[in-house]
């Protein structure tokens, strides 16, 4: 008994439960057609009369009959597309991505999916039968007069259908101008003269033909092209005077720098000999520029420029040459001598340089030949090898065996 209560309590009813719904939904659709079949009026043979007892024109019938075309009953998944296009105030703008009024059922498919729909398959077919006109397409007009919420603004549909038939006639003219527009000819096709001109004699065709070129004039430029082309050289020549004086004056700013810095140097000997506490020292600005700054002792004095570190050392020397006594030419002759250890250092300079360039290229060439060598003696001892291996293969042939020595 208990297990048969237990089972009474598990069994809640839900399968009859789903099953009384669908009945329930099913009974309700059919419910609906059959009265919405019963409003339609019914087709006649003969042309139906109006109210004044008069019959009515074919032209008012098709309008009468287009006004009820909102009345024919949709499927349950076109109606959840009205719902979910009213839910989500979607616009025919938005949702039609085709530049053409009609699109193909693939077309319509994609467009659910980027509107963000999710239907089934069985639902996508009802929605396709209901909106597929006799050609299997689906048009704006038709999708707007089965979907309510487009339906209710007519005139921005036609806007729109008017507005995509123009840009399908734009595209279809700029395709049409492009392919108009004559290719470029190739070499290899053959050119016409134009019609203005004579056309070329045999005897005109064999001159030019001839060897005789060194009578033809030269095609001459034309006024516009010549005067761009000089002015395109008289840049370019602008250009590289610019940069060859660019060069020299960095080569002068170089060497002068460098007879600063020797000139420091001597500045600092010639402090020591003359027992002052100013020392020199160079340093590079935030621009580049080599500047001079003096010490007493390791305090920061003042910082000069070049020149004036050119005037602080004049009168360094001065005041050396006057505690040595010197005469003016023996100055000079130092002076002199300065200059030509400076010379000496450059072409010193310029001979170290030379030296390790031809050191380079020895050891480079001396590289190459103990290469070569090497590939001699290995080619000489496979040779060596080979003759070896014949010998001893002729002397196994013959029955005689050579015992190797026993280490």
């Amino acid at each position: 008994m208990d297990e048969d209560q237990d089972h009474f309590v598990e069994d809640d009813g839900s399968d009859d439960d789903k099953f009384e719904e669908t009945w329930k939904r099913q009974y309700e659709v059919n419910e609906l057609l059959n009265t919405q079949q019963q409003t339609l009026p019914k087709k006649q043979d003969k042309r139906p009369e109006s109210k004044h007892g008069r019959p009515e024109s074919s032209k008012f019938t098709q309008k009468k009959y287009s006004l009820n075309d909102n009345n024919i009953p949709i499927s349950v998944a076109l109606q959840k597309f009205n719902q979910l296009v009213t839910f989500n105030n979607i616009k025919i703008e938005q949702f039609w991505k085709s530049d053409s009024v009609n699109a193909s059922p693939e077309e319509f498919v994609s467009f659910l999916g980027q509107a963000g729909f999710t239907f089934t398959q069985e639902e996508i077919n009802q929605v396709l039968s209901d909106l597929e006109n006799e050609f299997g397409k689906i048009t704006i007009e038709n999708i707007c007069k089965k979907v309510q919420a487009w339906n209710s603004n007519e005139n921005a549909m036609l806007e729109f259908i008017k507005e995509k038939a123009l840009h399908m006639a734009q595209a279809s003219k700029r395709k049409f101008s492009a392919q108009k527009k004559s290719k470029p000819q190739s070499a290899s096709a053959t050119r016409t003269a134009p019609k203005d001109f004579r056309p070329i004699s045999g005897i005109s065709y064999k001159s030019k033909q001839s060897g005789f070129t060194e009578f033809k004039i030269g095609e001459e430029r034309p006024v516009q092209n010549l005067s761009k082309y000089y002015l395109q050289k008289a840049k370019e020549r602008e250009k590289e005077m610019d940069r060859l004086l660019q060069l020299t004056i960095s080569k002068g700013k170089n060497e002068y720098e460098y007879e600063m810095l020797i000139k420091m140097g001597e500045a600092n000997e010639l402090s020591q000999l003359l027992e002052s506490k100013i020392t020199y020292r160079a340093y590079k600005s935030a621009q580049g520029n080599l500047k001079v700054h003096m010490y007493e002792l390791d305090r920061f004095n003042k910082d000069m420029t070049l020149e004036e570190f050119q005037r602080e050392y004049n009168m360094i020397k001065n005041k050396y040459n006057e505690r040595r006594n010197l005469k003016i030419w023996e100055v000079l002759s130092e002076n002199k001598k300065s200059q030509k250890s400076l010379q000496h250092f450059g072409t010193q300079k310029d001979e170290i340089q030379q030296d390790s360039q031809n050191q380079h290229q020895s050891k480079v060439i001396n590289k190459k030949e103990r290469q070569s060598e090497l590939k001699k003696v290995l080619l000489e001892t496979m040779m060596l090898t080979n003759v070896l291996k014949e010998q001893l293969s002729v002397l196994q042939k013959k029955g005689i065996v050579i015992q190797q020595p026993s280490m």
